[in-house]
């Protein structure tokens, strides 16, 4: 999986860190400065022991609205070292040079931006008790690399400025277009926050917490006009969020967000690496490539010592022109609130971590032949039977390949009288509906407590893949949270690794992603009697009441015919 291009299909950014020049210092640099001098000429070994950095501020911390209470679990600094992630490889500079348009590189030149082939001078530092990193400053290149030491981030605020290039040619005239946005990092742990503030019509916002294992992010984007919005007040603009997320402990070959350079994505190599500094900062200086569709991007990073995060990042394409310069303009240790980590909850959030796990041939192979296996490319129906209660469920494929399912069971009201019902979820139209022919009677809800999803995996989250007993066991997550209760529905899908079918459905509930499965909710069905037939319950709702509720049915405020 080529991490890279499903983040550009997706819009789902990893966070790293980025950044320049220190502001808000706790410390002065002149102390430091005095005793690197002196240690210059000869570097002893260094690896000092985890301290705690004092600190707070009085500065409140805004947080979005409809957010969790709850406390971050793991706010602790951790140690992490560059051998605690993917392998690290070495890559020669020759190698990235390849594909490297020398008309552009001097055309870049003369416009006066940095050029990809500047050295950085090294100077030598040794890191003190108090400082983020460690290292052994004896070595350099991937040694020392992969030397370091990184203690975790206390509770620490960046303001990063990023000036983004787009270049373009015309009958052999070059140009570029340039984006600016502002970047705001709350770190605490190896939690995250971000604000992304691109202009006024438009706003990023990203969340990770350790102990949940998700990272989310929401777009903010204000659809009145530019003249609109300046007259107006921030409450009366007409704001739209879109929200996306992903489950990283899913991937072997994805990191989860960090702000520690010295965790390499896939596809990621160290090209250079030695100590220096940056206006008397003593820094690491790190040269990545990361492997592209025509060639190699080259990623230069200046790694402050203190603090652990990328001051200054310049950012290079495959063709040796900038084309994103990153840099911190401000620095501060402060005291951060939990609530700042937390996603807010009045967004629908798109999970895409199945759609990232597809896009790997090998598993997308292995889910595709199950569809084939089990499923024809036409009208069909199954039955799902409980195993414990003998219920059976009965499914309808209304295209084929179970791209639409219509679900028969029966519906009874507050006297006990059943009635054949029909379920399924209109995707295009985002209604769960319900009909009940006895009644001539069609219900739509926003979402309901008996829509089970059947096979609706883009409605769900993937959460996870294991081998047990001889099946695939897929694991999925719904979303949102059905009925009274405060629990999550879960799916255990299963595929034969003998038969490459799908035969075993689990459902059950847990309190969280990473919490305890609730006793007595679990239901296991098994599929069968699959045989091709078509359903005409569409072609007969002439004269049917419809009703189209904007609400949820939560199991606890019936229907219309409850009564």
């Amino acid at each position: 999986m080529r991490f890279k291009q499903v983040i550009v299909i997706l819009l789902c950014f990893l966070l790293v860190g980025c950044g320049e020049e220190h502001a808000d210092k706790i410390e002065t640099k002149t102390d430091r400065h005095q005793e690197n001098k002196e240690i210059e000429e000869v570097l002893k070994d260094d690896v000092t022991s985890l301290s705690q950095i004092n600190s707070s501020s009085e500065e409140d911390i805004q947080t979005e609205d409809g957010i969790s209470d709850e406390g971050v679990n793991n706010t602790t600094k951790q140690e992490e070292t560059s051998a605690d992630r993917l392998k690290i490889q070495e890559k020669s500079k020759t190698e990235i040079m390849t594909n490297w348009d020398k008309a552009l590189m001097e055309k870049s030149k003369e416009l006066g931006f940095v050029d990809v082939e500047d050295s950085v001078e090294e100077k030598l530092s040794h890191a003190l008790e108090k400082d983020t990193l460690s290292y052994d400053g004896r070595l350099k290149g991937l040694e020392l690399f992969q030397s370091v030491v990184h203690k975790g981030f206390d509770q620490l605020k960046i303001i990063y400025e990023t000036q983004t290039y787009n270049w373009t040619e015309f009958f052999g005239e070059y140009n570029y277009s340039l984006q600016e946005e502002e970047r705001i990092v709350y770190l605490k742990g190896k939690n995250i926050h971000e604000a992304v503030l691109t202009n006024p019509m438009a706003k990023q916002y990203r969340y990770y917490r350790e102990d949940h294992g998700m990272h989310y992010e929401v777009s903010e984007l204000v659809m009145d006009s530019m003249d609109e919005a300046s007259d107006q007040d921030a409450t009366e603009r007409n704001v739209k969020k879109f929200g996306m997320c992903s489950y990283f402990d899913v991937f072997l070959d994805i990191n989860p967000p960090s702000h520690n350079p010295f965790l390499l994505e896939k596809d990621m190599f160290v090209v250079d690496c030695r100590i220096s500094t940056i206006e008397d900062e003593p820094v690491i200086y790190i040269e990545k490539s990361m492997r592209v569709e025509n060639g190699h991007k080259l990623i230069k990073e200046w790694v402050s010592i203190k603090d652990g995060i990328v001051i200054k990042r310049e950012s290079y394409n495959e063709k040796g022109v900038i084309e994103k310069l990153e840099v911190a303009k401000a620095v501060s240790y402060e005291a951060i609130e939990d609530q700042i980590f937390f996603e807010p909850t009045d967004v629908d959030y798109k999970d895409l971590t199945f759609f990232i796990y597809l896009y790997d041939e090998e598993n997308k192979k292995e889910f595709q032949e199950a569809f084939r296996n089990t499923f024809i490319d036409e009208p069909f129906s199954m039955a799902l039977i409980n195993l414990d209660t003998k219920e059976k469920l009965k499914l309808y494929s209304t295209s084929g390949e179970m791209k639409q399912v219509l679900i028969e069971s029966t519906a009874s009201n507050a006297a006990g009288k059943s009635m054949k019902a029909f379920y399924f979820r209109d995707v295009n139209a985002d209604y769960f509906t319900t009909i009940i022919p006895e009644l001539k009677l069609i219900e739509h809800y926003r979402s309901s407590v008996v829509d089970m999803k059947w096979f609706a995996f883009e409605a769900l989250g993937f959460r996870g893949r294991r081998v047990d007993d001889g099946k695939a066991v897929f694991t999925f997550q719904d979303l949102g949270m059905g009925g009274v209760h405060d629990y999550y529905t879960f799916y255990d899908y299963s595929i034969d690794l003998k038969s490459g079918k799908f035969v075993q459905i689990d459902s059950y509930l847990k309190e969280s992603l990473k919490g305890k499965e609730v006793p007595g909710y679990r239901k296991r069905y098994v599929l069968s009697e699959l045989k091709k037939e078509s359903i005409d319950i569409f072609d007969q709702l002439g004269g049917y009441k419809e009703i189209k509720h904007e609400t949820h049915y939560d199991g606890e405020h019936p229907p219309s015919w409850w009564d």
